[in-house]
């Protein structure tokens, strides 16, 4: 079985850690390929495991933007650090 070449501290064959960087990473992607919804699903699972990652934060609040939940976005935008 071939190594998940997805991330690069990949442990197991076949298998992918769900680290925050994961899903940052998966969200990005999603993100370039105008894939907003999936990319926000992400970011939140991503943000569940690791509340402090502002960059994930600031993502999640421009996919929100995007989606048309300016309220949402906009209290991102402005959580504390």
């Amino acid at each position: 079985m071939a190594r998940c070449s997805l991330h690069p501290r990949a442990r197991h064959p076949g298998r992918t850690p769900l680290t925050p960087d994961f899903f940052r990473t998966l969200a990005f992607g999603l993100l370039l390929g105008d894939n907003l919804a999936p990319a926000r699903d992400a970011l939140v699972f991503g943000l569940e495991r690791e509340p402090r990652d502002q960059t994930a934060r600031y993502w999640l609040a421009l996919a929100e933007w995007h989606l048309g939940r300016r309220d949402s976005a906009l209290a991102l935008f402005r959580a504390p650090a």
